[in-house]
């Protein structure tokens, strides 16, 4: 096995191909996140995107996207990218420690690998839940499903819905592909980062010219749905899906807040669940934390990994023992003061970051 770094211009058309391939083959990469087009679209915006290509002989099996950052390697696209893995050949057997050579790095930090991948399990410090709505059966089938549980999410719903169409005019759920859509949604999301002290991503230029480039040049195999609720004809709240093919991920929702009594979120995601399975797609991931409104809409969860691969035995146990404390603290009662912590940290980290 050879394992070879290259920038993302390096790789030719048959390269790109063959990586297509594999992302389709196999179901364990059917994230939006893990296509080559997402990493071309980053490549585009940051110079510090490179792939490590995996070859046995003269067949290229493999390849694994990363964010080069000094000595400290992320996931192409860390914070926004919310699936990690090596993209191989079913019968690739791989080694972390010859992937952290290759890319000249001192470790790759890992939060979102996938569970199906046994080179990475030496080097997982934590793992978390992942929740996952299920429509292959479609919507009607997903809703039955829940009632019959007694989850019963969109109670209520309806009737906030009711009073919204009373008194501000008729409500319409809508796929929306302009520039002036994704805009609001950044106006709305940074507007909610100032609320809640967190770090404004979308105060650096390739967050928003990703988001874009995503709802504008995307495709069936890869790209973003931008989901409107329009009250009479007023826009009044966005969900943004990144999908491939028949597999979805969450990516950004926000909603006008002189509408937050008549919980806008909510009624859009109901609307768009509906129209999802006629679409193609049987399945939409929450993201991590099976908690709050995940918790009332998933399906089921799935497991992704935490960790770090790094080739000192104790970097790797600190990170674990940080890990686990960081989920206790979550759980206990000291999580307000946790969360304001974190918060502060990330805020540093990010506006530290030479590439952003």
């Amino acid at each position: 096995m050879r394992y070879e770094s290259h920038n993302m211009n390096d790789l030719t058309t048959g390269d790109l191909a063959k990586w297509a391939e594999l992302q389709r083959a196999d179901r364990r990469y059917a994230s939006a996140f893990l296509r080559p087009e997402f990493v071309q679209w980053l490549s585009e915006l940051r110079d510090d995107i490179r792939v490590v290509v995996l070859k046995e002989g003269d067949s290229t099996v493999g390849f694994f996207p990363y964010e080069h950052s000094g000595f400290a390697g992320h996931s192409a696209g860390n914070p926004l990218s919310l699936c990690q893995a090596v993209v191989a050949e079913p019968d690739c057997r791989w080694n972390g420690i010859e992937l952290l050579r290759a890319a000249d790095l001192r470790r790759i930090v890992f939060d979102y690998w996938i569970e199906n991948q046994s080179e990475i399990k030496p080097f997982r410090t934590v793992t978390a839940q992942c929740p996952f709505i299920d429509l292959s059966n479609g919507f009607e089938a997903y809703l039955a499903a829940k009632n019959a549980n007694g989850s019963k999410p969109f109670y209520d719903i309806s009737r906030k819905q009711r009073k919204l169409e009373r008194e501000h005019g008729p409500v319409k759920c809508e796929l929306i592909s302009n520039a002036d859509a994704v805009a609001e949604l950044i106006k709305w999301k940074s507007a909610q980062c100032q609320r809640t002290h967190v770090a404004d991503l979308f105060k650096f230029g390739w967050p928003a010219q990703l988001l874009t480039n995503a709802v504008t040049q995307g495709s069936e195999a890869c790209g973003a749905l931008l989901w409107g609720l329009r009250s009479n004809t007023k826009l009044i709240a966005i969900n943004v899906l990144l999908r491939s093919h028949e597999h979805a991920h969450g990516w950004f929702m926000a909603f006008d807040r002189s509408y937050a009594s008549y919980s806008p979120g909510m009624v859009l995601i109901h609307k768009m669940l509906h129209e999802l399975a006629s679409r193609g797609i049987t399945r939409l991931d929450l993201g991590k934390g099976a908690t709050g409104y995940k918790k009332r809409l998933m399906s089921d969860t799935t497991i992704v990994y935490e960790g770090i691969i790094d080739t000192d035995p104790a970097v790797r146990a600190v990170w674990q023992q940080w890990h686990q404390a960081r989920n206790w603290l979550r759980e206990s009662r000291l999580r307000p003061l946790a969360h304001r912590a974190n918060r502060l940290v990330s805020n540093v980290r990010w506006l530290m970051g030479k590439h952003y």
